[in-house]
């Protein structure tokens, strides 16, 4: 396809057209497709880019255009951490986002009314009325950080009760039975509050007539003391096991429907590496897919290649990025990163002497595991950013009882892990190793025959100091120095976020250079301008195509960095 669409990496840019024409059904993701139809709470549980966003944009189409499935109502929350500030700067933080969540869901079943002036006669009838153009503006005022106490006092009337009721009269108004409401990117874990006050909501607005869904990460989507998994809601598999028995059917539809344009210019036996590749998650197939054909020329060898080192990198980046987001897990992300490249030489190690089977799985010995207090977390976060896939634990006898987790295919591909055997790059013989039976058994290690104590010992929580005395915190929830008892300041991801300087944007070195000669050093210097898009237009040779282009690519970043 000419516009490169089929590479498109989020399904919230997908067109209605292309999102239905490329979905893949099998038994895996029919059964999501079943749970978000059903009564009830649901999380949807899944690293990114394993398919929560696409499911339920999926299922919201497929509901529009089908009267027996349930009325859907689709709400993204990507933004809630442009309302971090609040938390900081006012006593209202909480209320403010209360109503920001509430407004978007009652302007998302907006977007989906057939004729507004219509249902605000229906809704007068009963007692309503709402003001599309009020909303909206308390939505874009709430993420820019100008709302002031009347708008809070407006828009503390709007309640889960009266939200709920607003709700069953539409739904009452599309003749339909039931109506499943989508919180998308439900999993704010990198604001504990507004997390907690969230998955309120959705247990509040659980009903006879409502079934509220969320997409939720795996490990580290942290419920809160009022929210229950498996009481108030049940966790959702969205992530396919790349021992599933139907994965390579899944994979080689996935290509079919949606690659069937290009798949001349990549060699099967390739196309059968990325499967494995791509460890069960979509988003990662399309990003090989993608590196291999914007190497274009060269040998097959060094396209492939390119292809791999491109993604491990990537993941990489991706994962050590949360020390950026998580600065008080600095020490955990480094370890954890250190931990998992000796699974991978050791599964590398393993692998090559293997001739007949394939070893993919580790387990840990869990007594040796009771002492490193933060092993879980650890584990958590490269669990939420796609490197292991948790198998759970199992019992070998005794009270040996071991944490089994398989390691990410790409890097024991990276690390030439299957192709021991070959002479040179040989892929039939990679598909081979790849395809041939797994060993039963993981590779069973204590946590000290994996990394050393030396780097254990450095596995602490690492807290900014007082900015009065330098003191180092001794908890993440402190308030006061316990040294000088000076107030300490709130650790904000959203004002690290704004102070990334240009250079880390996808953008050309010409505009990061045309950008940081007029002032423009940082996001903060860009977000913070009234009209920002028309004040790049001020700049020398940069015209409405670029401007776009520029603020295509801040938006892009602060979403990425954000969620």
């Amino acid at each position: 396809m000419s516009d490169n669409s089929e590479f498109q990496l989020r399904s919230d840019f997908i067109t209605t057209e292309n999102l239905l024409e490329w979905n893949v059904s099998n038994d895996h993701f029919d059964k999501i497709q079943d749970q978000l139809k059903s009564t009830g709470t649901k999380l949807l549980v899944g690293p990114r880019g394993s398919g929560k966003t696409h499911q339920m944009k999926v299922f919201q189409e497929n509901a529009k255009s089908n009267s027996e499935l349930p009325l859907c109502i689709y709400i993204s929350f990507t933004k809630y951490l442009y309302l971090e500030p609040y938390l900081t700067k006012s006593t209202n933080a909480i209320q403010i986002f209360h109503s920001w969540v509430l407004a978007k869901i009652v302007l998302s079943c907006f977007d989906i009314i057939d004729n507004i002036d219509d249902f605000n006669n229906k809704l007068s009838e009963n007692g309503f009325t709402f003001n599309i153009d009020e909303l909206l503006n308390f939505i874009a005022q709430s993420e820019r950080g100008l709302v002031d106490e009347q708008d809070i006092n407006r828009y503390s009337e709007l309640t889960i009760k009266k939200v709920s009721d607003f709700i069953d009269i539409f739904r009452v108004s599309k003749y339909r039975k039931r109506t499943v409401i989508l919180f998308d990117d439900a999993a704010l874990t990198l604001s504990q509050e507004f997390m907690v006050e969230l998955f309120d909501i959705i247990r509040s607005f659980k009903s006879t007539t409502i079934s509220p869904k969320a997409s939720v990460y795996p490990g580290t989507t942290e419920y809160g003391p009022r929210f229950h998994v498996g009481h108030d809601g049940d966790e959702v598999t969205c992530w396919m096991n790349l021992s599933s028995p139907t994965y390579s059917i899944f994979m080689k539809s996935l290509i079919e429907n949606r690659f069937s344009t290009i798949l001349e210019h990549v060699p099967e036996n390739i196309l059968e590496i990325f499967k494995y590749a791509s460890f069960g998650i979509p988003r990662a197939f399309i990003s090989l897919i993608r590196n291999y054909m914007e190497a274009d020329s060269g040998t097959q060898q060094s396209k492939y290649n390119h292809a791999i080192e491109k993604q491990s990198e990537f993941i990489k980046i991706e994962y050590l990025s949360l020390i950026k987001k998580m600065p008080q897990y600095k020490l955990v992300i480094e370890v954890g990163n250190e931990f998992f490249n000796k699974c991978v030489n050791l599964l590398t190690n393993v692998n090559k002497s293997l001739n007949n089977s394939i070893q993919l799985t580790i387990g840990v010995d869990e007594s040796s595991m009771s002492s490193v207090k933060l092993f879980p977390r650890l584990k958590q976060l490269l669990y939420e950013a796609g490197l292991i896939y948790d198998l759970g634990s199992v019992s070998h006898g005794g009270s040996r009882t071991y944490d089994r987790f398989m390691i990410h295919t790409l890097f024991l591909l990276n690390e030439k892990a299957f192709s021991a055997k070959s002479r040179g790059f040989n892929p039939s013989n990679i598909v081979i190793k790849l395809k041939s039976k797994q060993e039963k058994h993981p590779i069973r290690k204590t946590i000290l025959q994996i990394v050393n104590q030396k780097i254990l010992d450095e596995l602490k929580l690492d807290f900014p100091p007082c900015l009065n005395c330098q003191t180092p915190r001794i908890a993440e929830e402190q308030l006061f120095c316990h040294n000088c008892g000076k107030e300490l300041t709130k650790i904000s991801i959203f004002n690290d976020c704004l102070k990334v300087p240009v250079a880390e944007l996808s953008i050309t070195e010409w505009q990061k250079s045309k950008m940081t000669e007029n002032g423009y050093n940082c996001i903060e210097d860009f977000i913070t301008k009234k009209d920002p898009a028309s004040s790049l237009r001020q700049i020398y040779k940069i015209g409405k195509v670029k401007a776009e282009k520029i603020s295509s690519a801040v938006d892009l970043f602060m979403d990425e960095f954000l969620s």
